[in-house]
């Protein structure tokens, strides 16, 4: 038995089946019910939007680098010592903490010490450290660890920083931002 294909008029094998040409499909919808269709589209576009203009740009161009957008990279900040470019690892409660007044006027001393990332110790008044920490070196969180502190009797949980120079570190999540 030969079938004959329709549409151009020509001869077929007897095993082809002949498929009938898609109709357009089309679907019914209110006026308003597209209208307020467009009007949630427009509106999640400039959320989107906005979104992306408050976003950190650094992440983002890192998270597509690595494989599309769905990537989330979690990040940590570490203070950085202005004067010797050194990351802050951790610091103490004030040192000291006195206050005098002297002819109506208020002198405080406050110190405290820092311990920088080499691990020398240097103790600087309050005002100094206020002062020539507000720099910050990102780095992004490789993993978490649990440590019990027998001083403290209490579990911190460790970062392990990896930086853009590639550069690694190991920090108490209590001294990140």
């Amino acid at each position: 038995m030969t079938k004959i294909n329709k549409v151009t008029t020509e001869i077929l094998p007897e095993n082809e089946v002949v498929e009938s040409p898609k109709k357009n499909e089309y679907v019914e919808v209110k006026k308003e019910d597209l209208d307020a269709l467009f009007k949630r589209l427009d509106k999640q576009a400039k959320d989107i939007e906005m979104l992306y203009d408050a976003s950190d740009k650094n992440s983002l161009a890192r998270a597509k680098s690595k494989g599309g957008s769905d990537v989330l990279i979690h990040t940590a900040k570490v203070r950085v010592w202005s004067p010797t470019g050194k990351r802050i690892l951790a610091w103490t409660n004030m040192k000291t903490n006195k206050a005098e007044i002297i002819m109506g006027k208020v002198f405080e001393d406050q110190s405290t010490t820092l311990i920088l990332q080499e691990g020398e110790p240097l103790t600087v008044s309050y005002l100094e450290l206020v002062r020539n920490s507000i720099q910050y070196d990102t780095g992004e969180i490789i993993s978490r660890e649990n440590q019990f502190d027998v001083d403290a009797k209490q579990y911190n949980e460790i970062l392990h920083l990896e930086f853009s120079n590639g550069e690694k570190l190991k920090i108490n999540s209590k001294f990140v931002n």
